[in-house]
């Protein structure tokens, strides 16, 4: 058969069945929001990279609803009808830019044979940088150590993780509806993840001498650094829920701000 005009791209454009399940649910319903479609893909960055591959065929209104366009109203009832046997054909890669791998490594995160190893790992070399530090991570800050210490330094880092990734799971679960158990291993692993960044603070700390002197200019690295690792665990849990960015971020915000007024009650 002759395809003409935009008949091409049409064709390209469904020659996946995610795409062609997205299509018929948006057609079928009016709309779908991204929670809908993430039933269909659970993992945000392919359910992304299917949603710009039919960006012709896709709007979203003032809700940020999906809804068909007019050329993929056309779409959804070529599909009714059936009118074009589109083979079963493999997803595309996506293109492999730093941000397309970053997000696919969040994805593999999110499974459970990747998340507990890589938390257990990494808890291990970061717990180690913390335990001669005069510093000890509280939530996304880092908080100088006052005597008498309840735990072993050692110890401070894992618990912190933990807090961190409690506070977070049930956020997220409570404020998305999000089952947890779909969520936790994900969660898990960037909670670990997101104090990489403290841990390079600390080393640069006591390995550049001008840091030490220098107070405006060590609070602007961990500020810096602070930012670095509350965007990793909002990948993190964009990733896990399949939700977006701005809500993905809420949660870390709120943990950010219960530690903002742990700090100005307790160290003021």
């Amino acid at each position: 058969m002759r395809r003409e005009g935009k008949e091409p791209d049409l064709f390209k454009m469904l020659s996946h069945p995610i795409r062609r399940r997205i299509l018929l649910t948006i057609g079928s319903r009016g709309h779908a929001t991204f929670t809908d479609l993430s039933k269909i893909e659970p993992r945000a960055g392919l359910l992304y990279y299917h949603l710009n591959a039919m960006k012709a065929l896709i709007v979203q209104d003032e809700k940020r609803r999906y809804r068909l366009s007019e050329l993929g109203v056309k779409a959804y009832q070529m599909l009714l009808k059936e009118e074009y046997d589109i083979q079963e054909t493999p997803a595309l890669p996506p293109a492999k830019t730093p941000l397309a791998l970053l997000t696919l490594f969040f994805q593999a995160i999110t499974r459970p044979s990747v998340a507990v190893p890589t938390a257990v790992i990494l808890m291990f070399p970061l717990s180690l940088v913390f335990s001669n530090s005069p510093f000890t991570p509280f939530l996304m800050f880092l908080v100088p150590l006052r005597p008498p210490v309840p735990v072993p330094l050692i110890f401070m880092l894992p618990l912190n993780c933990l807090l961190v990734f409690a506070l977070t799971s049930l956020l997220t679960s409570a404020m998305y509806r999000i089952r947890i158990t779909r969520i936790i291993y994900g969660i898990l692993a960037s909670s670990v993840l997101a104090h990489v960044p403290l841990a390079i603070f600390h080393i640069l700390w006591q390995t550049l001498p001008h840091m030490q002197a220098n107070e405006m200019l060590s609070m602007a690295v961990l500020t810096v650094l602070q930012v670095c690792g509350l965007w990793i665990l909002i990948v993190g849990i964009r990733a896990s829920a399949g939700i977006s960015k701005r809500r993905a971020a809420l949660p870390p915000l709120i943990i950010q701000y219960l530690g903002a007024l742990f700090l100005l009650y307790f160290f003021p």
